[in-house]
Formats: C-alpha cells, sequence, structure tokens
C-alpha cells in the first residue's frame, strides 16, 4: 500500500520548473520552483548552528557578489537604472533595458484624465515611457497617411459642435507612431488645452498577417523593415514606437497599451462601466486589421465605445477588405446625410471620404445637433441635391456647343436669361447638356449633370448672342418660346424636409422662415439708393420676428465674383441686428467658406421660406424664384424704365401667379406698411 508522501519527500520538477529563473528579490531571499523543490532532513543542533553559521556569511558574500554584479551588467549595458524600475534582479533570465525616457514624463500628465486613470489602474502608476528600452527613432516608414486637414474638418465640423473639447482620443493600430505623432503636433499647434487630451495608443505592436508576408528579407516589397526585428527575430515595433514619440516630445499627450484591438476596446468598454474610466472616446481612429470581416468586429466594438455624435475615423480606403467591411457597416445602421469633402464623391449615407485613403463615420445620437430626419443642417442638403443631380440620365445626344460657353454678366440677368434658355434646350430636344459658369453656377444649372465652373468675373455685360431674351435683359415682358424657367422650388424644396437652422444655430426655431435681402453698393457709380436704411430693418424685425424666424441676407460682391461697383463699409446694418436682434440669423453666420457653396446653403433656405423682402437687383430675382410673397423696394433702375416691375412678370420666374406673389414699392414706409398688411390679413396684396 502506497504510503503518503513525507513532508521532507523529494518533489520532482517538471520541465518548466527546471527551466525556470531563481529570483533574488532585495532582502536577499530566492523563490522559484528550484529554490524550494528539494528540502534538506532536519539536522542535529550542533550542525544546525554549524550550518547557520556557514549560510549566514555565503548569503552575505552572495549578496555583496550579486549587487556588484548587478551594478556593472547594468551600467555597463545600458547606462543608468531608472529610478522607479523593480528592484529585483532575475538570474538566468535576459536583462531587461530600463534606460530610456526620464520618468518625469508622468507628471506632465495631471490634466489629461484618461491617461492618468489608466496608468493607475493598468501601469500601477508607472508611466510606460519611464520604462522604455532606449533605441534610435526612425521615421522610414512611407505610408503614415493621417492628413491634419482632414482630421481638422472632421473635428471642427461635426464633434466640436457637439462635445465642444477632446478629451479622449482612441487609436487602435499605432504602429511606430507616425499617425499619432501628427494628430499630437496639430493639437499643440492649435489647441490652447492640449495638456488636457488624452491620446491612447492600442496595439499589440507584433506586426499583421500581411507586414510578416512582405517583411521576408527585410521589406523588399515595399523597401521597409516592417517588423524591425531584432537579434531574437522578435519585432521591436513598441520600443520603435516609444522611441519616435519620444523624439517627438510627445510622451506627455501620449499613452501606449500593448493589446489587440478588439481586447483593447472591450477593455475601455469595461473600465467604463465599472467607473475606473469616466470618459469615452470622442475620435476613434481605426487602422488596424485590413482582413475582410476582421475590419467589420472592429466597426461594430468601435461603435459599442464611441460616444454620442462622435466619429470612427479610419484610413486605406483603397483596401478591397477594408473599403467592403465599411461600407457595410455603414449600410447597417441609420445613419444620416453627410457632405462630400472636396471633389471626393460617395454614396453611403452617414460615411465621408477625404485624401490619400482617408475616411470617417460620424455616430448620430438623440444628443446630436440633427433634426428628425437624421440631417445636419446645410451638410444633408448638399447630399441630397448632389445625389439628385448624380442621378441625371445621359441620353447619349450632345446639346448645342453654345451650352458650354460661361456667361460673365451680372448674376441676376444669368438667372433671367441663360438659365432658363439652356434648361428649354435640354428638354425640347432631349439633349445632354455640358454647361460652364463662374464660381457659384453649379447649382444655378442644377439640371446639368456635367457643369463646369470656370475663373473670371462678373461685369456689367449684354446677354449673349441668341438667347430669347435678346442682349438687353430688361425687358417689359419674357419670351413666349425658348424660354423655360427650370423648377427651383422642387428641386431644392424637397417635400417633407425642412432645412435644418436649428442644427447650425443655437436655440429652438419652430416658426416659419422669412428671409430679407438686402444690398448697400454703389449704383451707377453714385451713392446707393436701393437699399433698406437702418430704421426700416428695424421697423421690419419688429414686425417679422415676433411671428417668423428671420434670416438676413445682403449678398457681397466678393461672394458673387463681381468686379463692377463694390460693396460700402459704412452701413452698420449686421451690427445692428447681432445687438439688437438676436433671434435673427445673418447668413454670413451660417456660411463656411471652406466647406459650404453660399449659393447652395442660399437656395437651401429660400427653398423653405414662406416671405421675401428684397430690393431691386440680383437679390429681387433670386427672391421671385419661390412661389412665395416677395415685398421689392426699388427706385431706380432699368425694371422701372422698361414696366418689367409694373408688368409683374417677376411672379412669372416661380411659375406662379403674378399677380399674386411680387409687388413693388417706391417708398420703404409703403413696403412696410405692404408687409405689415400682409401678416394682419387686411390685405393679400398691393399692387405698386
Amino acid at each position: 500500500m502506497d504510503r503518503p508522501p513525507s513532508a521532507h519527500s523529494v518533489h520532482a520538477l517538471s520541465e518548466d520548473e527546471e527551466s525556470a529563473p531563481l529570483i533574488l528579490s532585495a532582502d536577499g531571499a530566492f523563490s522559484g520552483p528550484a529554490a524550494t523543490a528539494i528540502p534538506q532532513p532536519p539536522p542535529s543542533p550542533a550542525s544546525a548552528r554549524r550550518a547557520r553559521s556557514r549560510h549566514r556569511m555565503a548569503s552575505r558574500l552572495f549578496q555583496v557578489s550579486a549587487v556588484i554584479f548587478f551594478v556593472l551588467s547594468t551600467v555597463a549595458s545600458v547606462g543608468h537604472f531608472a529610478p522607479d524600475s523593480a528592484t529585483r534582479l532575475v538570474l538566468g533570465a535576459r536583462m531587461p533595458d530600463f534606460s530610456g525616457v526620464d520618468g518625469s514624463s508622468a507628471s506632465k500628465r495631471t490634466e489629461a484624465r484618461v491617461n492618468r486613470q489608466l496608468i493607475g489602474d493598468i501601469f500601477r502608476g508607472v508611466d510606460p515611457f519611464a520604462r522604455s528600452r532606449v533605441i534610435q527613432p526612425d521615421w522610414t516608414y512611407p505610408h503614415t497617411n493621417w492628413q491634419p486637414v482632414f482630421f481638422e474638418h472632421l473635428w471642427t465640423q461635426y464633434v466640436r459642435p457637439n462635445h465642444g473639447t477632446l478629451d479622449f482620443y482612441l487609436e487602435v493600430g499605432s504602429f511606430k507612431g507616425g499617425s499619432i505623432t501628427r494628430l499630437a503636433d496639430l493639437l499643440k499647434e492649435k489647441c490652447p488645452d492640449w495638456r488636457k487630451v488624452s491620446l491612447v495608443c492600442m496595439d499589440p505592436f507584433s506586426g499583421d498577417v500581411n507586414m510578416w508576408d512582405w517583411n521576408h528579407n527585410k521589406g523588399t516589397k515595399f523597401g521597409h523593415d516592417f517588423l524591425d526585428t531584432g537579434p531574437d527575430g522578435r519585432p521591436q515595433i513598441f520600443e520603435r514606437f516609444l522611441a519616435n514619440v519620444a523624439d517627438k516630445g510627445h510622451q506627455d499627450m501620449v499613452l501606449p497599451i500593448v493589446v489587440g484591438g478588439l481586447v483593447g476596446m472591450k477593455l475601455i468598454d469595461r473600465f467604463h462601466k465599472t467607473g475606473r474610466i469616466d470618459q469615452l472616446p470622442s475620435v476613434i481612429y481605426l487602422d488596424s486589421a485590413h482582413e475582410k470581416d476582421e475590419t467589420f468586429l472592429e466597426l461594430e466594438q468601435a461603435w459599442k465605445v464611441l460616444r454620442e455624435c462622435g466619429a470612427i475615423l479610419g484610413d486605406d480606403w483603397a483596401w478591397d477588405a477594408v473599403r467592403e467591411d465599411v461600407v457595410r457597416f455603414a449600410e447597417g445602421r441609420n445613419l444620416p446625410a453627410l457632405p462630400i469633402y472636396d471633389k471626393y464623391e460617395q454614396k453611403t449615407p452617414g460615411l465621408v471620404l477625404g485624401p490619400k485613403g482617408q475616411w470617417f463615420i460620424v455616430k448620430n445620437g438623440e444628443s446630436c445637433k440633427f433634426d428628425a430626419n437624421g440631417t445636419w443642417g446645410s451638410a444633408s442638403q448638399n447630399v441630397r441635391i448632389d445625389a439628385k443631380i448624380a442621378s441625371i440620365r445621359d441620353r447619349g445626344k450632345p446639346c448645342s456647343e453654345q451650352t458650354t460657353l460661361a456667361y460673365a454678366g451680372e448674376f441676376g440677368y444669368e438667372i433671367q436669361g441663360v438659365v432658363p434658355w439652356r434648361y428649354n434646350e435640354a428638354i425640347s430636344t432631349g439633349c445632354d447638356l455640358k454647361t460652364a459658369g463662374l464660381a457659384g453656377t453649379r447649382y444655378l444649372y442644377f439640371f446639368s449633370k456635367h457643369h463646369t465652373t470656370v475663373g473670371g468675373h462678373r461685369g456689367p455685360l449684354p446677354l449673349p448672342n441668341g438667347n430669347p431674351i435678346g442682349n438687353d435683359p430688361h425687358v417689359p415682358e419674357l419670351p413666349k418660346t425658348n424660354w423655360k424657367m427650370p423648377p427651383f422650388p422642387s428641386f431644392f424644396g424637397e417635400k417633407g424636409i425642412r432645412y435644418d437652422l436649428r442644427g447650425m444655430v443655437p436655440g429652438p426655431s419652430n416658426k416659419p422662415i422669412a428671409v430679407v435681402f438686402n444690398k448697400y453698393t454703389l449704383e451707377w457709380g453714385n451713392t446707393p439708393v436701393n437699399y433698406l436704411d437702418i430704421e426700416s430693418l428695424r421697423s421690419l424685425l419688429n414686425i417679422l420676428s415676433p411671428v417668423y424666424q428671420v434670416v438676413y441676407v445682403r449678398l457681397e460682391s466678393k461672394k458673387l465674383g463681381d468686379s463692377g461697383e463694390g460693396d460700402l463699409q459704412d452701413f452698420k446694418d449686421k451690427d445692428v441686428i447681432r445687438q439688437e436682434y438676436p433671434s435673427t440669423i445673418l447668413i454670413d453666420d451660417l456660411y463656411n467658406e471652406a466647406t459650404m457653396d453660399y449659393n447652395l446653403l442660399l437656395f437651401g433656405v429660400a427653398s423653405q421660406a414662406d416671405l421675401f423682402v428684397s430690393v431691386q437687383g440680383g437679390n429681387c430675382v433670386i427672391a421671385s424664384l419661390w412661389g412665395k410673397p416677395n415685398f421689392i423696394y426699388a427706385v431706380k433702375g432699368g425694371e422701372l424704365r422698361t414696366g418689367a416691375f409694373k408688368n409683374g412678370w417677376m411672379g412669372q420666374l416661380s411659375g406662379a401667379d403674378h399677380e399674386s406673389f411680387v409687388t413693388v414699392y417706391g417708398k420703404r414706409e409703403e413696403l412696410i406698411q405692404g408687409v405689415q398688411e400682409w401678416m394682419d390679413g387686411a390685405a393679400l396684396w398691393r399692387r405698386s
């Protein structure tokens, strides 16, 4: 019968235990399987005393020898020992190299909350840069495509209006640090509160399938050593990342965590749910998996930890696996329509494409500045209108060469004389238009799928030869043939969709929209006459503001591309409106030159308006396109000379009854009275 093992019996070691290192702690005690595996039988008291004495002497001698060995080997191999490194020596194991970035970098993170929380939790209070092994930085990787201008567009136009500040940016797939250092450069240059930003980088730093495949013979396919392998064959990507970040001086913002993307994002989710971090990321930069379905899984997990109104930013759109997964992900969600970036085309809602394979997806939610249909102000208008234009079918029959000539006369003349001429040819002959125009005309020719914008400035030119109106745009009536006005109201004012001013301007507004046009320019070389003065504006806004959401538009020559009579600078209308009528929206405050087309913005607002006030010139032509009441102030101009106003053809520009929708006044006070009467219901209209 087998006896139970004695307390002093020999315990056989496994192969792993035999090869495990002995560990000598700072107090001279050994630990590890080999240190305790074969205890000896109890000695006699005398021999025990002698043994203890010999053991003490040997132990002290060994401690001194070990310390000398430790110091000499550390100095010889790495130069110095980081002040907060572990004070233990592992015998038989490879000596770690703890020299590197000064551990004081940890103290610079005091304002970046998520960094501080993760360092305290995952790293037990020791900044990873304080324990980094020194190798040289390497910036030879040629494919870092992170674009500062595209991130600025994403941040300023989408995330910042909802989040205010960038507190937490998560990068999944950091490689050697090219993208995160570009972002840190940008933030330190343009963000006053950059010290409060946590830039967390998650990557196993071991390379992906493609990198291992390409790295045969030191990356000959791309001329780059992707894995950066050391003498032991292990990738040194993490060490190179640390060196590169430190080389740029960004260890005060960047926190690397050596973990795969899916595990890392799940960790962020759990830490947030359990209160170990108190924020989720506003932006997640996803540049990790490049395999089909794997990218999709990462998108799913990123969506779970992304804040509402935040964005997933990505790279490598040219990769089939990445592109297909991103499109599949976006199509599977009820995402808002977003505008294209620059000249890039896209068809998937919620997805924006940018330069060098960059893309982003915006996460909508109840707290975001979207309307009930998931649209986002001018952004959704842009996408819807561009999609409509792109859907125009080519018929294989080109229109006349005349349509390709750009007109450089006044904007209002082009609307009434050139645009209907081009449109009539297209619909009457069934030909494919190829039009051209100066800046701002893309949406003026919305019915032309192939429109080219050319350079130049507008001036006082006659209409082009051959058009049905003739060379002089001032005519008593409109032509009956070869002239048809395009359907501006139905094309830009889609049924059931309301232009979302609330998404662009703070404060609720469920009121109908009224647009007040004005101008203040030299006229025929003299001082202005056809304009609404400050007192008239005050009277109008006092009447309109309680009932309407008023949008004030004073078109400036530089926005219209005019080179003729210039704007005067001493008119304080906009200052007065901002100070005395804060609920009135100035279109200047809606317009973003970098991301918007001015006329598309104007047409989007006008298509939703219920009432217009305008003055003589091109702006009264624009205001007459929509089939709604238009009160015009005019005391001088060709329209009065030829009877255009008297004969009422301005109303025909929208296809509406010209007797009912456009009236002209020669006195400002009469115009104000006409508006009041309309609103009071005392009279539908007064004809001038």
